[in-house]
């Protein structure tokens, strides 16, 4: 019987039988007692051991990290707005903060006012009501101020200022790769990242930076994902340039 001590890190499958029976540690036996209902395969001597992965539709396939994730993981149905917050081009964090106001888990104050109704709760920017998605994004005077000044930037004179319509909009729009599609969305995820984090930054940390720095920060992080994307010589990519203000020297368009 092998012990468990004497299992080397290179020990193969042929190591663990013997006789047509599984040569388990006495210790393995008794504190698992499934690995008596596993089946002892039939080697053959010529073929080296390797790992496979028998996937949910029960074929034989190479084991990897990726295979055993999509196999366990759940699936839900795919929504509508999938594309307006995931995409090849967005900025991962602002991403993240983006589908946690989509999917209702942001902790905003009209959530907290159901679990403390005794509290009065009051929106750090207007002070007129207490916030919530729709609130911040964007009909809050504060962040409708920021939001207005930022669509100046993506031509967007057509996107809505009120958090459904928006949803709605960015849904209904063709072609999401098109240039300025993507710079769209790009600036609307920056804009809820920056007011989020500045709410959170008045509440928590008493800090208070005003809407023409918040903007600005929204602007500036855009344009340094812009710059490091490719975009092919075009009209379009001409108009970006000039409303980002992105000379060659910054940014090389690709061939």
């Amino acid at each position: 019987m092998i012990k468990a001590a004497q299992l080397k890190e290179n020990a193969t499958v042929a190591d663990m039988i013997g006789n047509g029976e599984w040569k388990w540690p006495t210790e393995w036996k008794e504190r698992i007692v499934e690995l008596t209902n596993v089946v002892v395969p039939n080697l053959e001597n010529q073929l080296d051991d390797r790992l496979v992965w028998v996937n949910k539709k029960g074929v034989e396939t190479k084991f990897s990290v990726g295979n055993v994730w999509n196999d366990t993981r759940e699936y839900g149905n795919k929504v509508q707005w999938a594309k307006m917050v995931w995409y090849t081009q967005c900025i991962p964090s602002h991403a993240f903060v983006v589908w946690l106001a989509m999917r209702g888990r942001l902790n905003t104050q009209d959530k907290l006012a159901k679990w403390y109704p005794e509290n009065e709760f009051e929106c750090v920017f207007c002070k007129n009501q207490s916030d919530s998605v729709c609130h911040l994004f964007f009909y809050c005077e504060y962040s409708s101020w920021i939001w207005k000044e930022v669509k100046k930037k993506v031509k967007g004179s057509d996107i809505p200022n009120e958090w459904e319509k928006i949803v709605t909009w960015f849904i209904n729009s063709k072609c999401p790769n098109k240039v300025w599609n993507v710079v769209q969305r790009l600036v609307f995820a920056a804009s809820v990242y920056w007011i989020w984090r500045e709410r959170n930054s008045r509440i928590f940390k008493k800090i208070v930076i005003p809407k023409e720095t918040i903007k600005e920060k929204i602007v500036e992080c855009v344009k340094l994902r812009i710059l490091s994307l490719k975009f092919k010589q075009c009209t379009t990519y001409e108009e970006l340039k000039e409303n980002w203000e992105i000379n060659m020297a910054e940014h090389r368009p690709r061939l």
